[in-house]
């Protein structure tokens, strides 16, 4: 939710803007936090909102997939 969001729903005044989406996946610790993290977050942090200056419509849903728990099972597999 943000004041300044465009309104929803269709505009008689042209053409769609075009979309923009970024998607980070959910945190889950296998091991130490590290920069690595952070700044993986703030270059999605960073596009999504110099897109949304540019005009175009966003979305950014924090955990929308998980890749992380196949690759833990994966090593969890290996280490047994």
């Amino acid at each position: 939710f943000e004041a300044d969001a465009p309104e929803a729903g269709p505009s008689d005044a042209g053409p769609a803007p075009p979309k923009y989406f970024v998607t980070f996946p959910y945190p889950y610790m296998n091991g130490l936090l590290h920069l690595g993290h952070a700044f993986s977050l703030s270059k999605a942090e960073f596009a999504v909102g110099f897109e949304r200056m540019q005009g175009k419509k966003t979305l950014w849903p924090f955990a929308f997939h998980c890749t992380g728990m196949p690759i833990q099972a994966a090593a969890d597999n290996l280490r047994r």
